[in-house]
């Protein structure tokens, strides 16, 4: 039978999980024939191996493992899953989450009827270590980006948009540009959504949730204390140097410059934060550094905020250590507390020190 999608899930060392995934896409209302499955093992040294190819000798049809005999790590994966795609509309799904039965069904009536180069649905986050569900819808409508302008409404309207997950590409689309993963031991999702997001046509958002995200305490971007974490701040200068590279960076300044101030700058003092336990204030220099140099202007998105507890200010200050950490404790417990009292003090009176207000 004709393969209608395709779904590509990196898998090492996922015996816990792999079950729970496989099982979603057999349950899929469209049947699981039509379907095909790459599952590419990253050399794994549980039982994961031994799991998938029990799926395989029961679905011979439609799931294909390949397995890798050294760890190339999830972008390389990816890259050899997609490679080895026949339908024309691929998924990508990571080994520990799983999708509605409804998933191709719902995905594929907006691909038939509109053929988007991308379609994205809303997303359950499933935190197991905090017992808690939430779920983030998306907008159910079609946009078509003929231009600059409407590429950035899309941009300042679409912040949350997960662009890996949860998602169907037309195959075509990501074969024409060449879209890969690039290889980085963290966030190489952030990369290739940039690929997609300025190479992209068109666009569809299926309002309803279909993908379950498991976020685990010992996942790759909740990690304590690991320091690929700041491997994001490459990822987010070569995202610059690509744009730069296109001659398309100056067309889309102003929204390039705050995205990059909020996933480079603001999210990374987030992780520093919450997931160290000692402030590396060179990791900080180097931030403030590289924002003053490509973003001189900074402060004009912090004014254009209108809000107080905006973590773009402090690249104004080198701060002492003393400072910073008393602004990490004021940070955390408005995190715990959701009392921002005196955050908003700290950031009144960085405020007034650069504005003269």
């Amino acid at each position: 039978m004709e393969k209608l999608v395709s779904f590509v899930i990196p898998c090492y060392n996922a015996e816990k999980f792999i079950g729970e995934c496989l099982e979603s896409i057999v349950r899929q209302t469209i049947g699981i024939d039509s379907i095909e499955v790459i599952v590419v093992d990253d050399a794994s040294t549980d039982g994961s191996l031994s799991i998938l190819a029990e799926y395989e000798k029961k679905y011979p049809d439609s799931i294909s493992i390949i397995a890798q005999q050294e760890n190339g790590g999830q972008a390389v994966a990816r890259n050899i899953g997609m490679d080895m795609v026949t339908a024309p509309y691929m998924a990508l799904l990571d080994v520990d989450d799983w999708v509605a039965d409804t998933f191709c069904e719902k995905m594929l009536e907006p691909a038939e009827r509109y053929r988007p180069d991308f379609i994205g649905c809303g997303i359950t986050e499933i935190y197991a270590d905090e017992n808690c569900i939430k779920t983030v819808e998306n907008s159910g409508q079609f946009v078509e980006l003929k231009d600059v302008e409407t590429r950035k409404q899309f941009m300042r309207e679409y912040t949350i948009l997960s662009v890996t997950e949860g998602c169907l590409y037309r195959t075509e689309f990501i074969r024409s540009k060449n879209i890969r993963f690039k290889s980085y031991p963290k966030y190489e999702d952030n990369y290739w959504g940039m690929l997609i997001l300025f190479n992209m046509e068109s666009y569809y958002g299926v309002s309803e949730a279909l993908l379950y995200y498991r976020v685990l305490e010992n996942s790759n971007s909740r990690s304590r204390n690991d320091t690929r974490h700041f491997c994001r701040l490459q990822v987010e200068l070569d995202k610059i140097a690509y744009l730069m590279e296109k001659g398309i960076f100056r067309d889309y300044y102003k929204e390039i410059r705050n995205t990059f101030l909020q996933t480079f700058y603001g999210n990374t003092l987030h992780i520093i934060f919450s997931q160290f336990d000692e402030i590396p204030m060179d990791v900080i220099r180097a931030m403030q550094s590289a924002v003053r140099e490509l973003f001189p202007d900074y402060l004009e998105y912090y004014k254009e905020q209108g809000e107080f507890i905006n973590p773009a200010i402090t690249v104004a200050f080198d701060f002492p250590i003393e400072v910073w950490e008393e602004f990490k404790k004021n940070y955390l417990q408005y995190l715990r507390t959701d009392n921002g009292e005196k955050l908003i003090t700290f950031f009144t009176s960085m405020r007034k020190n650069v504005f003269q207000e």
